[in-house]
């Protein structure tokens, strides 16, 4: 029983490698950034929305130590078109 657990360990390790290794002719994914401050008006979230921008994360602003509730930055990315 031991060996056969052994066996599967190495089995799905080898499988492991062969997933994450990467063709040599495969290109990097790459991404591009951007951020909006205090963006309310959703007509402007869905421009970006269509353009390809995926919103990642939201937080907010801190003034002298106090969290505003209702300003903050978003956060979105969205691939780099490869030729």
């Amino acid at each position: 029983m031991r060996h056969l657990l052994l066996l599967t360990t190495a089995v799905l390790a080898g499988l492991v490698t062969l997933v994450a290794r990467r063709a040599p002719n495969q290109a990097r994914e790459q991404w591009e950034y951007r951020t909006v401050w205090n963006e309310k008006d959703t007509t402007k979230l869905n421009v970006l929305g269509h353009d390809g921008w995926e919103l990642v994360a939201v937080t907010t602003a801190s003034f002298g130590g106090t969290t505003a509730k209702e300003v903050g930055w978003a956060y979105f990315k969205r691939r780099v078109a490869t030729p």
